[in-house]
């Protein structure tokens, strides 16, 4: 996913992504926005400016709403489910090798055109 320009006055969620799975996310309201870092409302965690990730913990932040947030999250987790069974065909499911030629053409092209 692309990651958003974060201003202040925002809605965000703050979601914790620790041991690989969301324990939490919560909603607030972005209260600075600077070079290095943003503050959110109701938290003393800082996140990096650049990055989204908090300092000191395994907490991400996301622009949206809760909703916003968990429906991202269940597209993640699908996404990854998907491309576990894409993987495990690939590798051991005896595909045809214009299959195989056809997706790494597609990504190929998916590359090549991030670069421009």
């Amino acid at each position: 996913m692309k990651m958003q320009k974060i201003k202040k006055g925002d809605v965000v969620c703050i979601a914790d992504f620790s041991y690989n799975k969301e324990s939490f996310v919560r909603e607030t309201v972005v209260e600075t926005v600077g070079p290095r870092y943003i503050t959110v409302k109701g938290s003393n965690v800082r996140f990096w400016a650049d990055t989204l990730n908090s300092v000191q913990y395994s907490y991400r932040l996301f622009k949206g709403t809760k909703d916003e947030c968990l429906e991202d999250i269940e597209k993640r987790k699908n996404m990854k489910d998907m491309l576990r069974t894409v993987t495990q065909y690939f590798e051991w499911g005896h595909p045809d090798f214009e299959l195989v030629e056809e997706t790494y053409n597609k990504i190929k092209n998916l590359e090549e055109n991030k670069e421009k």
